[in-house]
């Protein structure tokens, strides 16, 4: 709860102070804004339709505590003016646009964030090409490897530009069932006799 009314007071203060440096768009495969998703490689950030080989991923809020959990964003190029990059604080990088994402655990409790910048310059490159209409930012696998498994429960993923509050991601990891863990445990025990076996012959 304290959380939640310390962004509340840091969004109504960047209202207040100066204009948003982006205004988030939807994802256009991942509707709206920023997600959760299931996947690697990592996707820092791609830019629509240039580097997309392959389809966005499936946006989704269930988790394991073992999987590689990413958080993603994509951005309308339109949406994105250097001008507006003003936060005032000396720790940003005006060269660059900066996006983060802030990790809470089931308690509340900051974790650790990501961080993922380009360059301005390259921004105003892609947009003088009509052919690039997204950017797309997401998380390395930073937090779920290095603190996994993740602890059962709700897990909250603030996510910002520059430091300016833009959404929470809420991701939900829950036990892979009993039933599933048997039946993997049973298919690896089979597998190893199988191996035995063939061994044996050979």
């Amino acid at each position: 709860m304290i959380k939640y009314l310390l962004l509340g007071v840091v969004s109504l203060f960047s209202l207040t102070s100066h204009a948003a440096i982006v205004n988030v768009s939807g994802n256009p495969a991942v509707s709206p804004g920023a997600v959760a998703y299931l996947g690697d490689p990592a996707r820092t950030p791609l830019r629509n339709p240039v580097d997309f080989d392959l389809p966005l991923p499936d946006a989704q809020s269930v988790f394991n505590p073992d999987d590689p959990i990413r958080i993603a964003v994509s951005i309308s190029l339109t949406d994105l003016d250097q001008a507006r990059d003003d936060s005032g604080d000396p720790s940003w990088n005006l060269d660059s646009l900066v996006w983060s994402v802030d990790w809470y655990n089931p308690d509340e409790v900051y974790v650790d964030s990501n961080f993922v910048s380009v360059a301005w310059s390259d921004i105003d490159l892609w947009q003088t090409d009509p052919n690039i209409v997204q950017v797309a930012f997401s998380t390395d696998l930073l937090v779920p490897e290095t603190y996994g498994p993740l602890a059962e429960g709700t897990w909250f993923a603030d996510t910002f530009f520059e430091g300016e509050f833009q959404s929470t991601v809420e991701v939900q990891v829950v036990p892979i069932p009993g039933a599933l863990v048997l039946l993997l445990s049973g298919l690896f025990l089979i597998g190893r006799k199988l191996k035995t076996q063939n061994l044996k012959v050979a």
